[in-house]
Order: structure tokens, then C-alpha cells, then sequence
């Protein structure tokens, strides 16, 4: 299966609230709040405009928004538009339990066109948010960048990568969609290495080290949706 990265436009709500925790929008608290939102039944995708029609009012008038199909017919090569510089963390990153996800905070950059992003954190989504032709995958794991200048088990196979920029302009992810192999990659089996300690919401813990060198060698090497 061709390897290739990906970018597409999706509009902000209340549901997007995985992309902005540990931004400006969204920043860390002491107690975490269950999630209002989710990803099956009365509380997803198709029925989260009327959980906030305020803040998701997008989610009924948009044709962009998350979760969305990509077409590979619009892959375009990466050289030039997109490249990341992430921190390796040798002694490992802190990890919370968000109660729809698991996240790793982080530290690097994103250049995209010219313009610079820090690395905030990256979570998981299981089965994949976004699917590719109708294809969906295991998992997927998005990579949150906040603007610089502004305050803010699974093979690792990258067999989809995807580019996302959130329409408030200071952020932006880049998500690697996931399938199932027979070995685990070291990146995805630090972190699940450490999953049993942090069963419930709110739950922290520190990961095993984190090296991200091959997860910058695909970004440079495969293409972009863009």
C-alpha cells in the first residue's frame, strides 16, 4: 500500500477539544471534566452540532469539518511545504488519561510553508478518525502544534499521514494513520507500554524514552493531501 501524508481543512468546535487541550484554547487544568462529546451513539460525529449549537454550529453548516473521507487522488509530494523537528525524550514524557483518549504532552516544531508551530501534545483515536477512500484503520494519532509567537498494539506503519489545519489559524496537527502488523514500533511501544497506569480519567504517568527520528524520516520522505 502507498505511503503517503496528507492535509485537509476541518472546522473548530466543542468537539475538537482533543486538537486544542494544552493550547491557549484549551489550556491544562488540575481537574479534568468528563468529556461531553464522543465518538459512537447520541454523542457522535452525526449529533454534535446539537450537543453545542453555539460552539458547533459548523458541524451543521460545513462540508470540510473533522471527521471527514480523504481522497488519495489529491496527494501531492511533501518537499518544500511540510517538515517536523520534535524533541527526543529520553527519560520519557508525561501521560494523562483525558477520559476519550490518551495523550502525550511534547515538545519540537512543525514548519509548514515557511511558518513555524511548537509541538504541544499528540493522542490517539481508536478506530481512526478520518478514513482514506472510505478505507477506516485501527488508529490514528494526531500531533498538535500551536503557532510560535503564541501562548499556548499496532505497528507504527505509516500507511497514511495527515495534515490538518484548524481553522482558528494557530493550530495545526499532523495525524499518522495506523494498521495492524507483526511487530511493535519502539515510538508506539514506549507509549503503550505505559497504558495500565492510567486506567481512569485524570490519571498520570511518565512514559518509557521517546525517539521521534523515524517519525521525521517519513514526514520528509512521502507525500501530502493537501
Amino acid at each position: 500500500m502507498a505511503k503517503r501524508l496528507f492535509q485537509f481543512l476541518a472546522l473548530v468546535g466543542v468537539a475538537m477539544g482533543h486538537e486544542h487541550h494544552g493550547t491557549t484554547l484549551f489550556p491544562r487544568a488540575e481537574k479534568i471534566a468528563p468529556p461531553s462529546f464522543g465518538y459512537h451513539g447520541i454523542t457522535g460525529p452525526l449529533n454534535w452540532y446539537t450537543l453545542n449549537k453555539t460552539s458547533n454550529r459548523l458541524c451543521a453548516q460545513g462540508t470540510h469539518q473533522s471527521p471527514i473521507d480523504l481522497g488519495a487522488a489529491g496527494c501531492k509530494s511533501s518537499q518544500g511545504l511540510l517538515s517536523i523537528n520534535y524533541d527526543n525524550a529520553p527519560n520519557g514524557a508525561e501521560f494523562i488519561n483525558l477520559g476519550t483518549t490518551v495523550e502525550v504532552f511534547a515538545n519540537g516544531t512543525l514548519s509548514n510553508n515557511g511558518v513555524t508551530s511548537n509541538l504541544v501534545q499528540f493522542h490517539f483515536h481508536s478506530p481512526s478518525e478520518h478514513s482514506i477512500d472510505g478505507e477506516f484503520f485501527p488508529l490514528e494519532v494526531h500531533f498538535v502544534h500551536q503557532a510560535a509567537g503564541e501562548l499556548v498494539f499496532l505497528t507504527w506503519s505509516f500507511v497514511r499521514v495527515l495534515f490538518q489545519h484548524l481553522a482558528d489559524a494557530t493550530l495545526s496537527v499532523v495525524g499518522f494513520v495506523i494498521e495492524v502488523g507483526k511487530t511493535l514500533d519502539p515510538l508506539l511501544g514506549a507509549v503503550a507500554a505505559s497504558l495500565k497506569d492510567i486506567p481512569s480519567l485524570g490519571n498520570t504517568t511518565t512514559t518509557k524514552p521517546l525517539d521521534f527520528g523515524k517519525l521525521e524520516q517519513h514526514v520528509a520522505q512521502h507525500g501530502i493531501f493537501q
